[in-house]
């Protein structure tokens, strides 16, 4: 099968990887892999194509018989290229450009979150700095600033002092350092955070592996946010609170899609935080959370072709999974996640591809000297293995196997959730079923 994908990121290249190691179950032939916009993946892709606008990519699509289309990041679908491509009856992974409105604009997000009658935390929109401060107030601290819109996981401000506050509010109505002045205040939810991602078709939906991404950029949740700098799957957690997750947030998800005709054909990301044993919704996201799908993706069993194909048809696939553990350990740039630095040569064979350790391209471009930063978040070590501290150790002993000027990477990935035998990734340990 021609297969597009749309992205060059870390998340992109997961998916790349998971459709390559696949095949075309019509024909029993290797998948034919595309990537739009141009993505270091050596010897890996077949093809690559950077076209600029949705026309150029239908172009691209009808002049190599792409027969898939499957979307990474959240700005093309945000941008309305699903329902483009569906228009020209072209099957894509998905969700419609209403559907991505959900993790671009944070505040529709909210609204329709209370439409459903989803568990979330109170919120007031603000307007100024000024207003920052008036409406503070209503929350007790550490008071919560998010920025309504796209952020690169960055438009999250949890500011423990008005000082604190006061900068946040600066950063983004004075200084438009996240490039929008739409924002508001949320009351703080304190408790353990887990990401829950499903596939649907919009009204049926099947569980993935259970994440848990490390978003500060040092080790024991210091410094600022970042995109994700690690994560580990499966995260066990009890079955009173997955019945909890999807009875009162994935089950009225899907209804009030259907209540909204939301066209809904991809993945759904639930970022949870739990207290007191109840889960509450803190974010969505339309697409795969990267470095979420570098961690889930290997632990399917079924063929990924199959499964992005069934799902762009609006049908919806049983899932089956290894009982395999997967670890994710971020290697960053100098400077992220302000000012990352770019152009350093990577020293490392990054593409020696093993069964239980590989690294995946994230920030990685070519030059006549070699390989270099080209982003913040540069490279994705993956490290599988059938308990999860080994997925840990396999994971961290290939990063160690790579280097550049200033490369840094959290040393505490899977800590919290690590069960002290070394066997699994516990979400509670003292949670009681009832």
């Amino acid at each position: 099968m021609n297969i597009l994908v749309i992205g060059n990121g870390g998340r992109e290249a997961a998916m790349v990887r998971a459709l390559l190691l696949a095949e075309d179950s019509r024909t029993q032939c290797k998948n034919t892999v595309h990537v739009s916009p141009h993505s270091i993946l050596k010897d890996v892709v077949s093809s690559q194509v950077s076209p600029q606008n949705h026309s150029a990519i239908l172009t691209y699509i009808r002049t190599h018989h792409i027969e898939l289309v499957v979307v990474g990041p959240e700005l093309p679908l945000w941008e309305g290229l699903s329902d483009f491509l569906r228009a020209q009856n072209i099957l894509v992974f998905g969700p419609s450009k209403a559907g991505a409105e959900l993790e671009c604009s944070k505040l529709f997000c909210k609204h329709f979150l209370n439409q459903a009658g989803i568990p979330t935390s109170a919120f007031t929109e603000v307007f100024s700095e000024l207003d920052v401060l008036e409406k503070s107030t209503s929350f007790s601290p550490p008071w919560v600033v998010k920025v309504d819109g796209l952020a690169a996981g960055k438009g999250v401000y949890i500011c423990q002092s008005p000082e604190e506050l006061k900068l946040a509010a600066k950063d983004i109505f004075a200084d438009l350092k996240l490039g929008s002045q739409r924002a508001f205040l949320e009351k703080f939810i304190p408790g353990k955070e887990l990401s829950y991602l499903v596939l649907t078709n919009g009204k049926a939906f099947q569980t993935l592996p259970i994440a848990q991404d490390h978003k500060r950029i040092y080790a024991g949740d210091k410094g600022p946010n970042t995109g994700g700098m690690g994560t580990v799957a499966p995260l066990e957690i009890s079955p009173t609170l997955e019945h909890s997750i999807q009875t009162r947030i994935v089950e009225p998800f899907l209804l009030e899609l259907q209540k909204q005709k939301i066209d809904y054909r991809g993945v759904l990301y639930f970022g949870i935080i739990v207290q007191d044993h109840q889960p509450y919704v803190l974010e969505i996201n339309a697409r795969f959370g990267d470095p979420e799908a570098q961690v889930i993706l290997p632990l399917i069993k079924n063929n990924m072709t199959d499964v992005f194909f069934q799902i762009a048809q609006g049908k919806l696939p049983t899932i089956e999974c290894t009982s395999q553990f997967a670890s994710c350990v971020v290697l960053a740039a100098p400077g992220y996640p302000d000012a990352p630095e770019k152009n350093l040569s990577i020293t490392g064979d990054i593409f020696e591809v093993q069964d239980q350790a590989y690294a995946l391209p994230a920030g990685v471009a070519a030059s006549p000297q070699g390989l270099k930063t080209s982003g913040g978040r540069v490279l994705n070590v993956i490290g599988l293995a059938s308990t999860a501290e080994d997925s840990l150790q396999q994971a961290y002993a290939a990063a160690k196997k790579i280097s550049w000027k200033g490369l840094q990477y959290r040393s505490d990935i899977g800590q919290k959730v690590l069960n002290p035998d070394g066997s699994n990734f516990i979400f509670e340990r003292t949670e009681k079923d009832s």
